[in-house]
């Protein structure tokens, strides 16, 4: 009799969970829907722009760090070449990491 109980219960819980699990997620749901409902294309093309300029208050725009990525890139380059071959360590042990 108490495996019969036992699983009784866990069948009850397992009910309960899935109903509270459903509330949720269509609360949820209806919540995500209303907010994207409440966004207009306008307002996510100016929220683009704003990123992209800088205006979104993140103190630099997108083609500010776009900019210091390619110079740090393009002085780093130049370093490379700039170096002679000599100064880059040579170790005829060593394996490429992709061959096995």
């Amino acid at each position: 009799m108490p495996d019969n109980e036992q699983k009784s219960r866990e069948d009850t819980t397992a009910t309960l969970r899935e109903t509270v699990n459903n509330a949720y997620g269509y609360l949820k749901g209806s919540e995500n829907t209303d907010s994207f409902q409440a966004v207009t294309f306008e307002e996510m093309m100016q929220r683009q722009l704003d990123s992209i300029t800088g205006k979104n208050g993140s103190g630099s725009s997108e083609m500010q760090r776009i900019q210091k990525v390619q110079a740090d890139l393009v002085s780093c380059v130049d370093t490379i070449k700039n170096t002679a071959q000599d100064k880059f360590p040579k170790d005829p042990n060593a394996k490429a990491v992709n061959t096995p």
